[in-house]
Parts: C-alpha cells; structure tokens; sequence
C-alpha cells in the first residue's frame, strides 16, 4: 500500500485523493492503515521493522531449505533489509519509504 502512496505522489495525486480509489478498489481491506501511512508516524510501536525484516528472513530461510521459491517474500525481505540497514529497524513496520529529506518530491508537492 506504501507503494501506492508513493507512486500516487509521483503522479501529482495527493493521499487525500488517493484514499477514495483505495476505498473502492480491492485494497479496501487494507484503507485502515492509510491515515497512519498518511501521517508518516513511523514512531509508533505498532510492529517494528526490525521484527519484520527478521520474520520475513526466517520464512525466507525455511523457504528455501523446502525448496519452496517466494518472489514476494525477497522483495519484501530486500525493502526490509534496505530500511533496517538505513537505521530504521526501531521506526513501525510500514516506515520502508525513504525519508522525507531524501525523498525526491513529486510535482504535487508530496515525497516520493
């Protein structure tokens, strides 16, 4: 859903904008998370990142002992890494965008 979010800024459409397409698509399920990704608190203790990472890792581990291929799983575990590794380990499980002050802005004004 990050993605989303970041690819709608990229585009010039803002998360206010962006939440009623959410609401009305097959992502609905997940629309209760938007306002925290909205607000960018990536503080909260919701599930941290780090735990993330390693939970994703070990599934990845078991995966791979079973011969059992997870492409989604090593994409996930490849953003987990790349956040956990830019000091965000700490910060809520959802905080894999980059932040703000790296972030190229979109042309509506939003960070990517």
């Amino acid at each position: 859903m990050q993605e989303g979010f970041v690819l709608a800024a990229k585009a010039g459409l803002g998360a206010r904008e962006l939440l009623p397409i959410i609401n009305a698509s097959s992502a609905k399920l997940y629309s209760g998370m938007a306002p925290l990704i909205i607000a960018r608190n990536f503080e909260m203790t919701l599930f941290r990142l780090g735990i993330a990472e390693k939970d994703v890792a070990l599934a990845l581990e078991s995966a791979r002992a079973l011969s059992a291929p997870l492409p989604l799983a090593e994409a996930a575990s490849a953003t987990y890494r790349r956040a956990v590794d830019e000091g965000r380990a700490d910060q809520v499980f959802f905080a894999t965008p980059r932040p703000r002050s790296s972030a190229r802005r979109a042309p509506g004004g939003e960070a990517g």
